[in-house]
This record gives C-alpha cells, sequence and structure tokens, in this order.
C-alpha cells in the first residue's frame, strides 16, 4: 500500500483500490493464487498493478488475468522496485533486478 500511496501522491492519481493476493506461505510457494477484493475501478481507462517484488511472475499473471477480465477496457501495467529476469511475467516499470531472495521486513517480523 505504501508503494501504491507514494506513486499516486507522485503521478497525481488519487484512486488507489486494493487486491489480497496469496500466493507464498512464508517462503513456500503455494499450490494456488487466491485474489480477493475489487480493485474499485470502474471506470478507469488505465490500470497500475504496483508489487513489492516480480519474482516468478505467476501472481502478476493471474493478477493481470483477474483485473482484465473485470475491466477489459483497462490499460493494464505492472511496476515493482524489485524483479526477476526469470519471472515468466515481467514488471512494466521497475528499479533492481534481484539475484537472490529478498526477505522484506513486513515478512521478517510477521507485519
Amino acid at each position: 500500500m505504501i508503494g501504491a500511496q507514494l506513486l499516486g501522491y507522485g503521478m497525481n492519481i488519487r484512486t488507489i483500490g486494493v487486491l489480497r493476493v496469496a500466493s507464498y506461505d512464508g517462503d513456500a510457494r503455494r499450490d494456488t493464487i487466491s485474489i480477493e477484493g475489487d480493485a474499485g475501478a470502474d471506470s478507469a481507462q488505465r490500470i497500475l498493478i504496483v508489487d513489492d517484488i516480480v519474482d516468478s511472475g505467476v501472481t502478476l499473471q493471474a493478477v493481470k488475468a483477474y483485473l482484465g477480465e473485470r475491466y477489459p477496457l483497462a490499460e493494464i501495467k505492472c511496476a515493482a522496485p524489485w524483479y526477476k529476469k526469470s519471472a515468466c511475467e515481467q514488471p512494466d516499470f521497475f528499479c533492481h533486478e534481484a539475484t537472490e531472495w529478498i526477505e522484506f521486513f513486513w515478512d521478517r517480523f510477521g507485519v
């Protein structure tokens, strides 16, 4: 949420929607990805997915498909500060390549 809020502020975007996406239990990938919620983008022409990392890319693919079904006319892009080149789906905007597992502080302390 913090990343989305900062990007929204910098890009003068005031509408931020939230999806609850779970694809990992700790550092173990789940067999299925659960996606809950409505991004609140009913009239949106463009949607920016913001995630902390694009690791395998499988989650990003699932979220793009989920949003694409609900908002078929919207242009959907993704931004992530970290990504892996081996991901099956790449973010449109990124900052750093991740070459090893990253333990974010919110995962470390159960936040």
